[in-house]
């Protein structure tokens, strides 16, 4: 679901787009702005859910604590985090709280970072999907842990059973905590919008 050019056209009254998530890939922000539609989205509420998960995630993949349920309860040695280089790309505000963790695991931290845009990429599509794997069944790649897909909801088959991968349907930021402090950004916009008060997030 997004505000893409079409349904904007097709809305002349519409004032403005409040997204309930960070990204922004589906607003069309050009059209936003030309016809002077406001645009409000939620960047901060995410940034410790997605941080935990992404650690979290890691920890499950080198330690393998999620299995293929194949029904086997064998046991294998696996690898750990502390003292690992960590590689982030990407040093905005989640990139930074994930550095923030692998610090407190005794990780050495590298990165690589740009200015920071206002239309942020849909993350699955930042990754070359059937390269990666491609890479995972070659072994030229030793693990990945997926929140985000390509091509969502579809999922490459060849991802699933392998126990050097772990999977999320799209569920880092989902807490109670934050889905109810996302759901109170929106509505506070939606207030302000109306009242013609300072928006509390504005994009455009």
């Amino acid at each position: 679901v997004g505000a893409d050019a079409e349904l904007i056209d097709s809305l002349p009254k519409l004032e403005i787009v409040a997204t309930c998530s960070a990204g922004l890939d589906k607003i069309d922000l050009v059209k936003c702005k030309e016809k002077g539609i406001q645009v409000t989205n939620t960047p901060d509420v995410l940034t410790d859910d997605v941080a935990d998960a992404a650690i979290g995630l890691t920890l499950a993949v080198l330690r393998r604590f999620v299995r293929s349920e194949d029904g086997e309860m064998g046991y294998k040695l696996t690898t750990k985090i502390s003292g690992r280089s960590v590689g982030i790309i990407g040093l905005g505000r989640i990139g930074m709280a994930v550095a923030k963790r692998a610090e407190a695991f005794g990780c050495f931290i590298s990165y690589r970072s740009r200015a920071e845009k206002p239309n942020t990429k849909y993350k699955g599509a930042l990754v070359d999907e059937s390269e990666l794997v491609s890479a995972l069944l070659e072994d030229r790649l030793a693990a990945a842990v997926l929140d985000v897909f390509e091509h969502e909801p579809q999922v490459p088959e060849e991802l699933f059973g392998l126990e050097n991968v772990v999977l999320l349907p799209h569920a880092a930021s989902g807490t109670e905590e934050t889905r109810k402090a996302t759901a109170d950004i929106v509505i506070e916009n939606l207030e302000a919008c109306f009242l013609n008060k300072p928006l509390l997030t504005p994009v455009v």
